[in-house]
């Protein structure tokens, strides 16, 4: 989706971000066609001949300035590169590197929206650029103690199932319903 927002480009289109000639990352577009992550280009473009690569970032190569990115793809699928030859060749590979930038920012933009959407001492881990763990317990059990709270004392069944079920689920926790 990175690619996607940056090129404007419809989520209709199979989009793939490959490094050298593997898929790293695909949108859903694409994964509806049979494309996969780690899949060589040639396969992928044989399952979706539509599917539009976009090289990740690569720095280095040839360029007389080394903080000069190569390999930014424009809205058209061409290739800007300062690293002469293909961006998938064995050359471009070893003098460049990949960057992973643009993928870092927009992690870190979606990792915040995440982070402010998170109550009751929920708790989240990154694991990975586009990977968050959520534990939404505390949450969930704020939730349901107002919700047993507004039913009032003819509900009292009700509750005592929650607690019940809360009680067993972190059995042996100290201050679970704290």
């Amino acid at each position: 989706q990175v690619e996607q927002r940056r090129l404007g480009l419809s989520a209709d289109t199979p989009i793939a971000v490959q490094q050298w000639e593997g898929l790293i990352a695909i949108n859903y577009a694409a994964k509806g066609r049979g494309v996969t992550r780690h899949m060589r280009v040639g396969e992928a473009k044989k399952i979706c001949p539509e599917l539009r690569c976009v090289h990740v970032q690569t720095i280095g190569g040839s360029a007389a300035d080394p903080s000069e990115a190569a390999g930014s793809t424009d809205a058209t699928g061409g290739t800007a590169t300062a690293v002469p030859g293909a961006e998938g060749s064995a050359e471009a590979r070893t003098r460049a590197k990949a960057c992973l930038q643009r993928y870092r920012v927009a992690s870190g933009e979606i990792m915040r929206v995440l982070a402010r959407s998170l109550t009751h001492g929920a708790v989240m881990e990154k694991g990975g650029l586009d990977e968050v763990w959520i534990d939404v317990t505390p949450m969930v059990e704020a939730e349901l103690r107002g919700l047993y709270s507004q039913q009032g004392p003819s509900s009292t069944r009700a509750g005592t199932h929650c607690e019940d079920h809360c009680e067993d689920h972190h059995e042996g926790e100290e201050g679970a319903y704290s």
